[in-house]
């Protein structure tokens, strides 16, 4: 991640995610049973949870 380590101790986990989505969408995020999910697919997902 590219930010100040200081404002990291600061940040939820949820705050830190979407940093790194904001910094680096397409790099790959999560790898799970041969699938691969980019930061901005995984987010994408992840905000659509709490409305299911």
């Amino acid at each position: 991640m590219l930010f100040n380590l200081t404002n990291q101790q600061n940040m939820g986990i949820h705050e830190l995610f979407e940093n790194q989505t904001l910094e680096t969408p397409s790099n790959i995020a999560l790898i799970f049973e041969g699938q691969e999910l980019t930061y901005s697919e995984l987010n994408g997902q992840a905000n659509q949870w709490p409305y299911t």
